[in-house]
């Protein structure tokens, strides 16, 4: 089923990212696509982090290991990039529990969500379509509490974003910046 991997450290360096759009860009490419074709054509840096984003990777072992324990089950590693078989998007998931995608954030204002924030709901629906799964772990962890949450997969949410998915993929085939929205795209969660 997850044939087209990478191992942990190149996954963030595979050359597949420069062609598809990935889950944790799903939300840009439709929110703040011009900024991103910048980045996918090397017009402009990728970000590539900050105080903040550091204390969510420094702590998301921590936020895995209690999430195991809170399931009473063990996960299989993720972090490697999975392409769908058919669709120019993937996905690179922090980890497996039987089969079921992860999802980890370790906010650094220590504050669970109240709702899952709109690019985290986006990030998943691609996670799950690039795994072909029907739900994702949703685990949002801090030193004093943690909250999980089942999230099923959105076919409708995918049928929605399709079109727009792959015309940002097309901008940057064609190598043209896509125009500003007369009215940007929204999804009702």
């Amino acid at each position: 089923m997850f044939e087209n991997t990478t191992t942990d450290s190149q996954h963030l360096k595979d050359p597949r990212r420069n062609s598809i759009i990935t889950a944790s860009e799903c939300y840009d490419a439709i929110h703040d696509r011009k900024k991103l074709w910048r980045v996918k054509t090397n017009r402009e840096e990728k970000f590539l982090g900050n105080e903040m984003t550091q204390w969510g990777l420094d702590h998301e072992h921590i936020a895995l290991s209690d999430f195991e324990k809170r399931m009473a089950d063990v996960c299989n590693s993720g972090n490697k990039l999975i392409v769908h078989p058919e669709y120019p998007f993937g996905a690179s998931p922090d980890a497996f529990l039987n089969g079921v995608p992860v999802e980890i954030k370790c906010p650094y204002k220590l504050e669970i969500y109240e709702t899952i924030p709109e690019r985290y709901y986006y990030q998943m629906q691609l996670q799950m379509f690039c795994c072909q799964a029907i739900a994702c772990h949703f685990v949002v962890w801090t030193p004093y509490e943690m909250h999980t949450e089942l999230v099923q997969y959105d076919k409708e949410f995918i049928d929605w974003y399709m079109p727009y998915g792959l015309e940002f993929l097309k901008y940057m085939q064609d190598d043209e910046e896509p125009p500003r929205w007369n009215k940007k795209p929204i999804w009702q969660i």
